[in-house]
């Protein structure tokens, strides 16, 4: 398997991924700290400090390296404005699933950078099952989830099947 740092930047019509280090952390603090940021279960708290965040950045980095995971900062490509980051939690699983985790500024952000991440996974690891576990319910996010064919558990716990 290649190394992970080739994995970037990706394109989609509307949003830039690239590494976390490639925004500028002030505008990376200021979603993670947001109180209306919408995030997956397993993002983690809210940093309350600058300091924190830089932690969080570097040791996202350092799972890349290590290869336990793919993390992505998304930017929308028009106005250049930091608007979350996607997560490939485990991609070389033995198990073979993976979890997805995200936090976002609003929830209709997610479709397009979920459908590439997906697709994303399909072209370059053997995953056969995606997991994504919500914090709690919200239209937008089911929607997304359901237009990018997961399967939900419960309102709570989603599933995708890969062939």
């Amino acid at each position: 398997m290649p190394s992970f740092d080739q994995f970037h930047p990706i394109l989609t019509p509307n949003f830039t991924l690239d590494w976390l280090t490639q925004s500028p952390i002030k505008d990376v603090d200021k979603l993670f700290e947001s109180p209306k940021s919408i995030k997956s279960a397993g993002f983690g708290t809210n940093p309350s400090t600058i300091l924190q965040t830089v932690k969080i950045v570097s040791t996202t980095m350092q799972k890349i390296m290590n290869q336990q995971e793919l993390s992505w900062g998304i930017t929308a490509t028009k106005s250049e404005k930091f608007i979350g980051q996607i997560s490939i939690i485990n991609p070389k699983n033995p198990l073979k699933e993976s979890t997805i985790e995200f936090i976002l500024d609003k929830p209709s952000s997610l479709n397009e950078p979920l459908s590439r991440t997906v697709s994303f996974i399909k072209d370059h690891f053997e995953t056969k099952k995606i997991i994504i576990n919500l914090i709690s319910e919200n239209d937008q996010l089911t929607a997304a989830l359901l237009e990018n064919n997961f399967q939900s558990r419960n309102n709570l716990s989603w599933l995708k099947y890969l062939e």
